[in-house]
């Protein structure tokens, strides 16, 4: 049977109406002028769980994407979700402080980032972001202040 510009799927969707899944707790239905089947464009912005870290050791949870380290006092570590349980989902690491110390973020036990147990961001603004692909972690991103013009 011929569908209809404008004819809902068995989804409930319109052509011009697709699905976006961040997380299963953030979803929902976007409008765009072009058919979801092909290339959608996203319209919107998206809002991805912030933690801020600092002064103590913490782990960062599968739902968190952006992380805000502050060594200003001492170093410390972050822990990454296991890579078995987070494929697919990447994580940023920003040092937002100048000071010398350093923040380790670490692999889960018996996982790897870029194959080492923990990679160092050392200097201020210097961020990194790592992606998992089921068993470990790869660096996607890198960003250091001192690159800029």
């Amino acid at each position: 049977m011929a569908r209809n510009p404008g004819d809902e799927d068995q989804a409930g969707f319109r052509d011009n109406e697709y699905f976006i899944s961040i997380d299963d707790s953030l979803a929902a239905k976007h409008t765009s002028t072009y058919s979801r089947f092909a290339n959608p464009i996203l319209t919107a912005s998206i809002s991805l769980p912030v933690l801020s870290a600092s002064k103590a050791s913490a782990t960062i949870t599968s739902t968190q994407h952006w992380v805000y380290a502050d060594a200003t006092t001492a170093e410390f570590g972050l822990t990454l979700p296991s890579a078995a349980t987070v494929a697919g989902r990447s994580y940023t690491v920003k040092k937002i402080d100048a000071s010398a110390n350093v923040v380790l973020l670490s692999a889960s036990s018996g996982e790897t980032v870029e194959g080492s147990a923990y990679v160092s961001i050392i200097s201020a603004n210097e961020a990194l972001t790592v992606a998992s692909d089921g068993v470990q972690f790869h660096a996607v991103g890198y960003f250091s202040a001192s690159n800029l013009p």
